[in-house]
């Protein structure tokens, strides 16, 4: 059994997910508010996680979810190549983004391979400010979570979708409306 956890700014969502034959299940879900404290804004995150996570995590694994102005996700195309000539490719552009900024997390993954219908590689380039990564898994961290991973909320929102519904034809909008930012994935035939 797994977390998924999104700690927000005015509230923090858990689900607990086990793995099952059709792919995974919800069994438990959780949302605290963030309690308005005048002090530190972090105690109050962290007081919200750890009563969403419940009394009795014992060092479960999680993923932590990201949104906000500090990730940044772009698409971007290149033209038709050798995998390894693209892989490089892609290394030159990380490279490229970050710039002179070493405070930045970045990385990439592969949205469609070229094919007869559309001749480019279809790349999404993700970019997380690491302090605010760090912050946002260094929160779960403390609550006993084993943090495997933390991606932008939309993916964690297509996974969930993917995992809970039958592919659908034609194209389906997923929504995650917060206080401060929306998530939104686009799913095309289950991708």
């Amino acid at each position: 059994m797994g977390y998924g956890i999104d700690i927000g700014s005015t509230a923090v969502k858990v689900v607990a997910v086990r793995r099952s034959l059709g792919g995974f299940k919800v069994t438990a879900a959780a949302r605290r508010r963030v309690p308005r404290t005048g002090g530190d804004p972090k105690a109050g995150l962290q007081k919200a996680v750890v009563e969403a996570l419940g009394g009795r995590n014992g060092g479960r694994t999680g993923v932590v979810g990201l949104s906000g102005r500090d990730i940044n996700l772009q698409v971007m195309q290149q033209p038709a190549m050798k995998a390894l000539n693209y892989r490089v490719m892609m290394g030159y552009e990380l490279d490229q983004r970050r710039g002179g900024a070493g405070d930045v997390y970045l990385d990439y993954c592969t949205l469609r391979e070229p094919d007869q219908f559309f001749p480019q590689y279809l790349s999404l380039i993700g970019i997380g400010k690491a302090t605010y990564v760090d912050e946002r898994i260094d929160l779960a961290a403390r609550a006993d979570v084993d943090v495997r991973d933390a991606v932008p909320n939309s993916f964690g929102l297509y996974a969930a979708y993917r995992n809970s519904y039958d592919v659908e034809n034609g194209t389906v909008m997923l929504l995650d409306i917060g206080s401060e930012n929306m998530d939104v994935a686009f799913v095309r035939g289950g991708r």
